[in-house]
């Protein structure tokens, strides 16, 4: 099984993920790195803020969203 690591903190109301190789983070599941179980739980360990969760349990939690700036930006072209 594979894991997403989950960063302390948010953006708004999504949550904030570790990116691959530990460079970093975002708020996209898609972009999010996949850690082994035993890398996932020596990083909870090591950082007692973070937490690991399986990849398929955040998958079925995922949604889209549109990016309001960019709908602001089109409607104004669009005008």
């Amino acid at each position: 099984m594979m894991y997403f690591i989950q960063a302390e903190g948010c953006v708004g109301n999504d949550a904030l993920w570790w990116r691959p190789n530990r460079a970093g983070y975002t708020t996209h599941v898609g972009e999010a790195g996949l850690y082994t179980e035993e890398e996932a739980r020596s990083i909870e360990r090591i950082r007692g803020t973070d937490k690991a969760w399986p990849m398929d349990q955040m998958q079925a939690l995922c949604h889209h969203a549109v990016d309001v700036n960019k709908l602001r930006a089109l409607t104004r072209e669009n005008a």
